[in-house]
């Protein structure tokens, strides 16, 4: 069973001096989509994304959101 998520961005960490801009709109958006689901953790590291779920039963779900935002790869 998977205890954490990774997610990529596209061509968003093309972006040179704005790219902590898109970086945190990412996010922001990620935490918009997945708001009712409880106690996840976001962070960021080396230019990727990663969910931690406090439960486990929500990875099928918050991939199943996560996947249709834009500039997700």
């Amino acid at each position: 069973m998977y205890n954490l998520i990774a997610v990529s961005m596209g061509e968003i960490a093309l972006k040179g001096k704005n790219r902590g801009y898109f970086e945190k709109k990412l996010t922001d958006r990620i935490k918009r989509n997945i708001k009712e689901f409880k106690n996840v953790s976001i962070f960021k590291d080396q230019g990727k994304v990663f969910i931690e779920p406090a439960n486990l039963e929500d990875v099928d779900g918050i991939i199943e959101k996560v996947r249709k935002i834009f500039g997700i790869v």
